[in-house]
């Protein structure tokens, strides 16, 4: 079909007045998510490349028709010694007969595949018996005053609900790794003001900055008697929370219009820090403003309150709209990866009627320019569908302010969100989802310089992948996972019905975890799909505009060279393991022979047969070598040695996100035999079965 810059668009015409969002619009609440607790999750299958998911807390009306929860957070602890890697979430939890609202606290000590299936702990008002809103978590990564590095602070609003004569942005602390807390200071108070909305402090944030001072961020509608409807600010403590200086503006405009809201502020590699905020707009409809901008500073401390910053926008003007969550991801280069989250993405001038993308809700936003220039989709490891909207008869609460934590490796994200349940509730998902990697056009064939494109730049089940004169449309950004799929709008390049024959044509489609789905780039620039044996494949060389890839027998003509952005090369170091032992997957003699046995050894400072490249084409290699299964064997037991790259499937391996290694050729993983971690034991595959003997950590 004719197609380019953009499908044509039908503009909403069923404008409603504005409905506030949940207290963070004039204080307003949210929609109930009236939740109860339900028991741990299991992971899903070791062997799948599909996302762990499940539900933190899910809704019991039943036994309390008014309870809610709403806005969870999550932190991986990294400064707490023994406990570090351990997860803790939260949300605000409310609505139950007898109880105040509070911050109710879950652990996983398995890197978010499973939760407690009770709070190991609770954050409430002791000072004023107030309800709590809002929540933030942080871990000091230094001592602040009297408090040592690894301290946990917990804030948010206290008040009685809908009485706003009096607010505290709270400040609590915990000791012992979240289990008990207890009242430290509050950042920023109210009193003495009028019953009514417009004068709310809320949505606190916490940072050390470049001074080393500890920094609350909070959204401010006080100002609004002066022409700025609201403000974002911060104050500052040097003496670990007790006490608080002046409040300062970071994003401050007077004009009577614009409402920033709602920071995330992450701190960047090169010492700078990044802040992610929603600008809605005083008297416009919320499903038409509150675009989600990103904006810098040096030192956390200057951000230049009369400058906006700019909208986090793709290549053809999509953005997100309202709660944005920011993280840092160290995988993606020498800048690491942002990721960017929000309720939906539009497409629009920020003010004016907007359209809703069809990829909201199952995607985030990426960037690897420190927040600069244009970002990418990818993959949102839980679908929240439908997203959370303001219009009349819409529920506000899918996706509203979803935390993005990435693993620490880089490799794995987990992602936290509301998800629609029933009547205008939601319950927390959870999910865990492979890393993007490399993302940017995908060219060819050959020399002709068309891109891989997705037929009318949307992101439709079976929408054809064609060949289309390049533009920089998020339809021809493609994301190359260690999972083996290469994405677009967050879903997969697929081979139609999961087809093996030649001439099967490809498409877009969820990601499902077939074997149609998995592409694994080889060195003579084709993409060859394991499961059939063949290759991407432009069908008689016609470049015309339009015409849609299929699968065809390997043949090094030009008609199968796709030019990938990125490096082939991905990410150097020791793969440690199995589990938690911290031995190192080491070449036995620490020389290139070919037969050499991989093999468990103590991990030794610059080993060169302890450092492993993982590369684009599904290998990784020490020496130059291939981690190899013996004879390219597929059975249980088979060993791995080191041996030279020859494109066999015994050489090709798949991170997943429970931390195994697969090998799609046998369907089997990386394993310690009999969970023997003395030096020398050569390494086999197996069944892939989720134990600590299959899980290492990559560089």
């Amino acid at each position: 079909m004719h197609r380019r810059s953009r499908p044509d668009r039908t503009r909403a015409t069923d404008r409603r007045s504005r409905t506030p969002k949940w207290l963070s619009r004039s204080g307003a609440v949210l929609a109930t998510l009236a939740l109860a607790v339900s028991g741990m999750t299991l992971a899903s299958s070791p062997a799948s490349a599909t996302p762990t998911t499940g539900v933190l807390y899910t809704p019991n009306t039943t036994a309390n028709p008014s309870e809610d929860a709403s806005y969870p957070r999550v932190i991986r602890l990294e400064h707490s010694g023994a406990s570090n890697g351990t997860l803790l979430a939260t949300f605000s939890h409310s609505g139950v007969t007898g109880q105040k609202a509070s911050f109710p606290i879950y652990r996983s000590t398995d890197g978010g595949a499973h939760w407690s299936a009770s709070p190991i702990g609770t954050v409430t008002d002791t000072v004023h018996s107030w309800d709590l809103d809002g929540p933030t978590l942080y871990e000091l990564p230094q001592a602040e005053g009297a408090l040592p590095a690894g301290t946990l602070l917990a804030s948010g609003t206290a008040w009685n609900r809908n009485d706003y004569t009096q607010q505290s942005v709270e400040v609590f602390i915990s000791t012992d790794h979240g289990a008990t807390w207890s009242y430290r200071s509050a950042c920023n108070s109210e009193s003495g003001m009028a019953n009514s909305q417009g004068h709310g402090i809320w949505e606190p944030e916490f940072t050390v900055a470049g001074n080393g001072s500890l920094v609350c961020y909070f959204s401010d509608e006080r100002p609004s008697s002066n022409g700025y409807p609201q403000v974002l600010a911060h104050v500052t403590s040097t003496d670990g929370g007790a006490s608080w200086g002046s409040e300062v503006y970071d994003v401050a405009v007077q004009d009577n219009v614009q409402r920033p809201g709602m920071a995330s502020v992450v701190k960047l590699p090169n010492g700078s820090y990044a802040m992610a905020y929603e600008d809605c707009k005083a008297g416009y409809d919320p499903d038409s403003a509150c675009a989600v901008y990103v904006k810098t500073s040096p030192d956390g401390l200057s951000w230049n309150p009369g400058n906006l910053g700019t909208i986090a926008q793709t290549m053809d003007g999509r953005h997100f709209l309202h709660t944005p969550q920011l993280a840092w991801s160290s995988a993606g280069g020498t800048n690491g990866t942002l990721l960017l989250s929000g309720q939906r993405v539009v497409y629009g001038a920020d003010g004016s009627p907007l359209t809703v993308e069809q990829e909201s809700g199952a995607v985030l936003m990426a960037n690897t320019n420190l927040g600069n220039g244009t970002w990418t989709e990818t993959t949102a490891p839980v679908v929240v569908n439908p997203t959370g909207g303001y219009d009349a008869g819409e529920t506000s609460c899918p996706g509203y302010s979803s935390p993005i934590l990435p693993s620490a490796d880089g490799s794995t994200v987990l992602y936290m969100a509301g998800t629609h349940l029933s009547n205008g509730k939601c319950q927390v998902s959870f999910g865990t989802e492979v890393a993007p990697g490399p993302t940017g056009a995908i060219t060819g064939p050959g020399t002709t310089n068309k891109c891989l494109d997705v037929d009318t730049n949307t992101s439709a089940n079976g929408n054809k992948v064609q060949l289309w004169d390049c533009g920089g449309v998020p339809g021809q950004q493609w994301a190359r996972m260690s999972d083996g799929t290469i994405r677009a709008f967050g879903k997969c390049l697929d081979i139609v019905a999961n087809g093996t024959a030649n001439f099967a044509k490809v498409e877009l489609w969820d990601c499902d975890n077939a074997g149609g789905q998995q592409w694994v780039p080889q060195a003579n620039g084709s993409l060859l799909n394991p499961q059939s044996g063949r290759c991407l494949d432009d069908p008689q060389a016609n470049t015309a505009n339009g015409t849609q890839l299929q699968i065809y027998d390997c043949n090094g003509l030009s008609t199968q060279v796709w030019h990938l952005t990125g490096s082939n090369q991905g990410p150097t170091g020791a793969i440690t393991g199995p589990g938690t032992t911290t031995k190192c997957v080491d070449v036995d003699t620490n020389t290139p022979t070919n037969g050499n046995k991989v093999q468990l050894w103590d991990c030794g400072s610059g080993v060169q047969g302890q450092q492993w490249t993982r590369m684009s084409d599904g290998t990784v290699r020490s020496f130059g070598k291939c981690l190899d299964i013996v004879a390219n064997g597929t059975a249980n037991f088979a060993k791995v040695e080191l041996w030279d790259c020859n494109g066999v499937g015994g050489q090709q391996w798949i991170p997943q996100p429970n931390g195994s290694l697969l090998n799609p050729q046998s369907g089997r993983c990386l394993d310690d035999p009999q969970a023997n971690t003395a030096n020398g034991t050569q390494l086999q595959i197996y069944d892939c079965n989720g134990l600590s003997t299959q899980v290492w950590h990559l560089p």
